[in-house]
């Protein structure tokens, strides 16, 4: 679902070892057409990328998601994909202006803040 705002941000994870400036010329990249992005539903099974994981999993509505780490859906009849992603190492951003695809702001988290995966939001 889009917010209202006008604004997407897009979190770029490398892989283990990629420098920063790399990762954010990546995130850049696919801004610019020289990077192709993928959807959900295009992706393998198993692990496609840093971060990524898709399955399939039990949902009670037919629609594919995209998982908060640490949520749960109850016992359901329906078999979706379903795509998830752990930031578990530092990455970049990308705030971009949705209707022009400016980029607004750029940045690194060196140091992200773990969150636990039972926590309550």
């Amino acid at each position: 679902m889009l917010g209202d705002t006008g604004v997407d941000v897009h979190l770029l994870l490398g892989e283990d070892g990629v420098a920063p400036g790399a990762v954010l010329a990546a995130g850049l990249g696919v801004l610019d057409g020289s990077y192709r992005p993928a959807s959900g539903d295009a992706l393998p099974l198993g692990r496609p990328g840093p971060g990524l994981r898709v399955e399939y999993a039990r949902s009670t509505t037919r629609e594919s998601r995209l998982w908060v780490p640490g949520g749960c859906a109850p016992r359901a009849p329906y078999r979706i994909r379903r795509v998830s992603l752990e930031v578990d190492r530092p990455f970049g951003f990308l705030a971009v202006h949705r209707t022009s695809r400016l980029v607004l702001s750029a940045g690194w988290v060196a140091d992200p803040v773990e969150h636990p995966r039972d926590a309550a939001y």
